[in-house]
């Protein structure tokens, strides 16, 4: 077995032991979007907890469509076994068999080191944890809300094991999208079962179970992040490759500062 398959892992074995929902009460946590192969991103990330003495969620999309795929999950996994407790590493749509397979990091990774290495990650990515609550304020994920999903516990008990996953909500979670001026929950652009969620239904969600923020990613903006719905629900983006200022939110006791990770 070569060192990759080796790390994912040692990597998945620490995923088991954590839940679906992680729950944290880090004093500050740095919380890092979609990197999609941005390991230059990736590492300033770091570097800036580091520097500030922060934990750090990414939320999901290490790979595909980015130059530097496999540098990019090597780096966050190898931070992950050092760290594990202070590095917590959430599912994105993109950690699933399906978009490796059509955006490019199964050949990539089956091109230069092997199908088994390919099994190896995505057998880690199959038990990543879905998301995370902070503080009890604050709900970090990759998406967005999802149809059906009315407390927080419910996320406990997603399943994971499947390589692309198929309960709705732990789908919706990874695929889901806000819309400004929509009221419930709409059919997405996006196909496959994903939905647009308005203001009204996140709101009342947030409101139901006590939280003041979520943060989520899965979408480029233009200034690499952007507030939502009276800026409760915030977007941050961290991946230069899609012509956006790489971002990352901090979260201190006090209040949220974006970083460039340019």
């Amino acid at each position: 077995m070569n060192r990759l398959a080796s790390l994912a892992e040692e990597v998945e074995e620490i995923f088991r032991r954590e839940p679906s929902l992680v729950r944290s009460s880090f004093p500050s946590l740095l919380v890092v979007g979609d990197t999609h192969g941005d390991v230059e991103s990736t590492k300033n990330a770091l570097k800036a907890a580091d520097e500030r003495g922060a934990a750090v969620v990414f939320l999901g999309d290490y790979v595909d469509r980015g130059p530097y795929q496999i540098e990019n999950i090597t780096a966050v996994f190898e931070r992950k076994k050092a760290s594990p407790s202070t590095c917590i590493l959430l599912r994105g749509n993109h950690e699933t068999l399906a978009m490796n397979t059509y955006y490019g990091f199964l050949d990539t990774v089956v091109r230069r080191h092997g199908l088994n290495t390919y099994n190896a990650f995505l057998k880690a990515f199959t038990m990543m944890p879905y998301a995370l609550q902070h503080r009890d304020k604050v709900l970090c994920v990759h998406g967005g809300l999802p149809e059906g999903l009315e407390n927080v516990s419910q996320l406990e008990s997603l399943p994971r094991g499947q390589e692309d996953p198929q309960d709705p909500l732990a789908m919706q979670l990874l695929w889901n999208d806000p819309r400004e001026g929509l009221k419930g929950f709409a059919e997405s652009a996006r196909g496959g079962g994903a939905l647009y969620f308005g203001e009204d239904v996140f709101t009342e969600f947030m409101n139901r179970n006590g939280l003041s923020l979520t943060v989520r990613s899965h979408e480029p903006m233009p200034e690499g992040y952007r507030y939502f719905f009276n800026r409760r629900l915030l977007t941050v983006f961290s991946c230069r490759f899609y012509s956006v200022p790489p971002k990352a939110a901090l979260l201190t006791h006090r209040d949220v500062e974006i970083l460039s990770l340019g």
